[in-house]
């Protein structure tokens, strides 16, 4: 029946059906296609047919909502449903913890898609999406997001703030990198790691170093076991490398004497002196033997009246550094030495002059081995000279050359300094030094 409301309390038109019917009511198209239709059994009001286009449009006023779905309950949930065939998104309200989504509480506004495999995508205009929410994962840039958080494209961040971003883990909730933007500082850790659970940052590695490089940019070299750093010099170690120049000056520290290796050709007599003929003139001692201008030498002088000729021995040890990597080249060993005859012969068949060798304690083989050559210092007499250590030389000897058991940190040297003369001529022998590469 269709009855036309009036009367006090009426104010409109209500159309009421005898029984409830899938077609209470139908507006249609020329074509008997309805538009609108009134299903009053299943209390459902559906607009369009399978045929043809149907637009609802809902016009607001100034002052209210265009469009109002509400269940008139707290705990009752309320929502669209959009699709295809069928539901495809959910727009909606939960009514109570878990609806929509497992992780909902009640009044969360929810939009979701039915199934993991399609993306939920926000965007404007034609153009590919800016955002997209797909498997749970959210991604910028990116329709089938791979990660929780996954960009496509540039990402900026702007913050005053003592932690304007941070990663943390989830298991202790340590931070384990912060971008502070009010000091401008880039933080690893927390400062409050111990033993296992201190922040560790990790360099890329590589045996040799990149052909290009960056200034400022940095890298561990698993071949020369440093961090290398790029400057306008190229690639190169971090740092200052902590080189040792040592100079050992007579009298030794710790230095043995010793004339037993040449006995009974040992006689003669070993002491201690200087000579200094500095610029300054502040002091001259023994200028007969510095005779240069700028000379000044501590040394050991050696003489013998013997006519033949007679040898004693110096011994030095000396311990490398904690630091210790290998030597700065094959002629940094040095010996300056002086003497008044490099001839003579007979007795212990060494020449009159200043000769050293150097050896060192294998640790592999438990043997003391000698690294390069037994070297005579003086090729003339009556000046002081520096002779670098002869042979293979001394880098060879280091366990950074590859050698098993070869000096490394910590390990000892010993030079053996043989000064000989005769026929009351006079050797001397003054500073042993050399030059060591850190690590």
């Amino acid at each position: 029946s269709l009855a036309a409301a009036g009367g006090a309390s009426n104010t409109g038109t209500i159309v009421k059906t005898t029984t409830n019917s899938s077609y209470a009511f139908q507006v249609q198209n020329t074509a008997a296609r309805a538009l609108l239709n009134a299903d009053t059994a299943l209390n459902l009001v559906t607009v369009g047919n399978n045929v043809d286009n149907a637009i609802l449009i809902v016009n607001s006023g100034s002052s209210g909502s265009g469009l109002i779905v509400q269940s008139n309950s707290a705990t009752e949930r309320t929502g669209i449903d959009i699709g295809r065939a069928s539901t495809d998104l959910n727009i909606a309200i939960a009514g109570a913890g878990g609806q929509y989504t497992t992780d909902a509480l009640q009044g969360d506004s929810i939009m979701r898609t039915a199934s993991t495999s399609t993306a939920l995508l926000l965007g404007n205009g034609s153009g590919s999406s800016a955002a997209s929410v797909y498997n749970g994962n959210l991604g910028l840039g990116i329709r089938a997001a791979t990660a929780k958080l996954d960009v496509r494209g540039t990402a900026l961040f702007k913050f005053d703030s003592t932690s304007a971003f941070q990663i943390q883990s989830t298991a202790t909730s340590d931070t384990l990198f912060t971008a502070d933007t009010s000091t401008n500082r880039l933080k690893v850790g927390n400062s409050t790691g111990t033993d296992a659970n201190v922040t560790l940052l990790q360099l890329d590695n590589a045996t040799v170093a990149p052909t290009t490089g960056y200034l400022g940019a940095m890298f561990f070299n698993s071949t020369t076991d440093a961090f290398q750093c790029y400057t306008s010099a190229g690639w190169g170690n971090c740092g200052a490398a902590p080189n040792v120049s040592v100079n050992l000056i007579p009298e030794y520290v710790g230095a043995v004497l010793d004339g037993s290796k040449t006995s009974p050709n040992n006689i003669g007599t070993l002491t201690s002196g200087l000579c200094s003929n500095t610029t300054s003139g502040a002091i001259t001692v023994n200028t007969s033997l510095c005779t240069t201008t700028g000379d000044d030498y501590n040394f050991y002088q050696w003489t013998s009246p013997q006519a033949t000729n007679q040898t004693y021995s110096i011994y030095v040890r000396y311990q490398m550094p904690a630091t210790f990597k290998t030597f700065n080249d094959d002629n940094t060993v040095k010996l300056t030495g002086r003497s008044s005859s490099i001839t003579g012969s007979g007795g212990s068949g060494i020449s009159n002059g200043v000769r050293y060798s150097m050896y060192y304690y294998n640790t592999n083989s438990n043997n003391l081995l000698q690294c390069g050559s037994t070297t005579t210092v003086n090729t003339s007499t009556n000046t002081w000279q520096s002779t670098s250590l002869g042979g293979t030389g001394e880098t060879a000897c280091t366990a950074n050359s590859g050698v098993t058991g070869g000096i490394g940190p910590n390990s000892i040297v010993m030079f053996k300094i043989d000064v000989t003369a005769s026929g009351s001529s006079n050797s001397y022998v003054s500073n042993l030094s050399f030059l060591t590469l850190g690590k």
